[in-house]
């Protein structure tokens, strides 16, 4: 069922798109269908990284889960070292971009990625001490700080929130207690 959901909104995006783009990538690119037939390729390709990944034990990523969180951090200070490059290219006045090899992606997914991990497993570990300030909130707050922090310069102030609403759902799910997050809440307002 769930893969029937995926390609049906797969399909449905993909109709949109090119309602959305046949007279500009016509006009533009000689080709009513440039927009939709390249959308189309990335769609399979995911269909097939979906199918492959999904064989994948989930429960073997916490032993990654340092390497990911590494990987993340570096991008993310990558983006900011190369602003401005080939690596780092600058789109619409936002630097959020990486170029590996050809590849294009922005870190800050991979930043989320890292975020429920490297969480998971930590929270995992420590879930008799998450009602602490020492324990359940400190060390997380500094991750979620540096790394929204870091994301937030590129700027994307989408995607840091994300990577802050990440952490914060993470740590209320492991166990911290709620008295915490009024006073953040207040903090933050």
């Amino acid at each position: 069922p769930m893969l029937f959901l995926i390609l049906v909104l797969l399909s449905l995006g993909l109709v949109m798109l090119f309602s959305a783009s046949y007279a500009y990538a016509y006009y533009y690119y000689g080709n009513s269908y440039y927009f939709v037939m390249r959308q189309g390729l990335f769609a399979l390709l995911g269909v097939a990284a979906m199918m492959l990944i999904s064989t994948f034990d989930y429960h073997h990523l916490h032993k990654f889960n340092i390497l990911i969180f590494g990987i993340a951090v570096v991008l993310l200070v990558m983006v900011l070292a190369f602003r401005g490059t080939p690596i780092a290219p600058v789109r619409n006045g936002a630097n959020r971009w990486i170029n590996i090899a050809g590849l294009e992606f922005q870190p800050s997914e991979i930043a989320k990625l890292a975020v429920i991990i490297y969480f998971g497993d930590s929270i995992s570990k420590k879930k008799d001490r998450m009602r602490t300030f020492r324990y359940g909130i400190l060390p997380y707050v500094i991750i979620l700080v540096v790394l929204a922090g870091l994301v937030g310069i590129e700027p994307h102030l989408s995607g840091a929130i994300l990577v802050l609403g990440a952490g914060a759902v993470m740590m209320l799910v492991g166990g911290i207690h709620w008295g915490w997050v009024g006073g953040a809440i207040a903090a933050a307002g």
